[in-house]
């Protein structure tokens, strides 16, 4: 962006995202300056709560399967991770169980409950059989798609991270391209590596120094704290009153 680019010679620090598209506007008036500021609205909107969301996901998927989270826990002692410290992003993304765990919690719980729309070209478009004029608009529901078992094989109901780490290179390449947790692949997020980075080194180290037990259930009775757990959404979706004991390995 011009008005980033001279800010940047003249060692003047971007105010914020809102201010650079705005003065982009006024020196190129195809970028209408209603634009910056549904763009920026955007960027707010896609990056709130995301990351504690997936954490939250991957925690309740791991912890509610006694199984997982003790599978989960021999891969970290046997990696020989060093407690007391927060864990480099080199170890951590060594630790495929985890990556297979993070794989299927936002397959199965992706943050966006509703439809990823697309506006139909002029020519129209024909899928599977029907045939949709231009102008229309289109969509997929990301936890719709997760629920797939065309895709992602048989038991989508449930968490089962071992589908990430038994399905051949084409058939995980083929799996990632079409979990929508992040859109799709030509406008996925663009903050997705630096999303997805953090909650490895955050989950990682988490689990190597701490003990992690939920203590309530979906819809059912409240926690120790008087909680009642619910999913709220569907953009962004949200669990409130998730009870959970953390305590020192």
């Amino acid at each position: 962006m011009m008005a980033y680019t001279e800010q940047a010679k003249a060692g003047i620090a971007s105010t914020c995202l809102l201010q650079d598209l705005r003065e982009l506007s006024k020196t190129k008036p195809e970028m209408r300056e209603s634009w910056a500021n549904h763009m920026s609205l955007t960027n707010l909107g896609a990056g709130v709560d995301t990351q504690s969301w997936t954490l939250a996901t991957v925690l309740v998927g791991v912890c509610r399967d006694e199984r997982v989270y003790a599978k989960l826990q021999r891969e970290i002692e046997d990696a020989h991770i060093v407690k007391g410290m927060p864990v480099p992003y080199e170890a951590a993304s060594r630790l495929p169980y985890l990556q297979a765990c993070m794989h299927e919690a936002t397959r199965l719980w992706p943050n966006l409950g509703v439809a990823l729309p697309r506006l139909v070209p002029s020519e129209g478009i024909s899928l599977d059989g029907y045939v949709i004029p231009g102008g229309y608009t289109v969509g997929m529901n990301p936890k719709q798609l997760g629920l797939s078992e065309a895709v992602f094989g048989p038991d989508t109901s449930s968490y089962v991270p071992e589908r990430w780490l038994e399905a051949t290179k084409e058939k995980r390449r083929d799996m990632e391209t079409r979990s929508l947790a992040f859109g799709g692949p030509a406008r996925k997020c663009p903050g997705m590596l630096l999303a997805w980075t953090n909650v490895t080194k955050v989950l990682a180290t988490l689990l190597t120094n701490y003990e992690v037990k939920i203590l309530n259930e979906l819809d059912g009775k409240p926690g120790p704290g008087g909680a009642v757990w619910r999913e709220t959404g569907p953009f962004i979706t949200q669990w409130k009153g998730c009870e959970m004991a953390v305590t020192r390995r």
